[in-house]
């Protein structure tokens, strides 16, 4: 099947062919497939041990619900938050592979139709995410700087927004990361 970007295409896989086409395992687990069965972006934790598929889980999940149904409901962005900046490059890594198995990882400038993988960490260039605040992108970075800019005070950063329309999977242990992730929600999505 040709993949040449979500807007074009029809719907022709379920979500398991679908996780098997972006991640290149044999199937999703049991709880990688509950994720992805509610149609509705909803607060939610999971407890899986390390090394059982939690960023193809909540990735795969994302990008069939936001970019493969193109469910408009579903955020925009999906912002990952890290305690390590070992954990950012490998979760880079896995993004870049799963968007690019469907042919939407943006390359080269190219922002239509395609998903930009932007690091937000000390000493690297995040890019120009923020010029395109209508198309789908993954944010991925430290707790330091996405959470300073979650509350609107950048770490190194001038005024960026990363809401409305972000997803948030937190991944701890970190220092207050309950607390911190609470507030900077809250703070961004109090009614006016």
């Amino acid at each position: 099947m040709a993949t040449t970007g979500w807007k074009q295409r029809r719907f022709t896989l379920n979500f398991e062919d679908f996780f098997k086409t972006v991640t290149k395992l044999s199937e999703p687990m049991d709880w990688q497939r509950a994720l992805a069965e509610p149609t509705e972006c909803a607060n939610q934790a999971i407890r899986i041990p390390t090394g059982f598929g939690k960023t193809l889980g909540v990735l795969s999940t994302w990008m069939w619900h936001r970019l493969y149904l193109r469910d408009e409901s579903w955020p925009r962005r999906l912002v990952w938050c890290l305690p390590m900046r070992v954990l950012v490059e490998q979760t880079r890594d896995v993004a870049t592979e799963a968007l690019d198995a469907m042919n939407w990882l943006q390359k080269d400038g190219e922002h239509k139709n395609k998903v930009g993988v932007h690091l937000l960490m000390g000493g690297t260039d995040s890019g120009d995410w923020q010029l395109y605040p209508d198309e789908n992108a993954v944010l991925i970075g430290t707790q330091d700087m996405l959470l300073s800019r979650a509350l609107n005070r950048g770490y190194l950063a001038g005024n960026t927004h990363l809401f409305p329309g972000a997803y948030w999977p937190f991944v701890g242990p970190g220092p207050g990361i309950e607390t911190i992730g609470r507030r900077a929600f809250q703070y961004n999505h109090s009614p006016s």
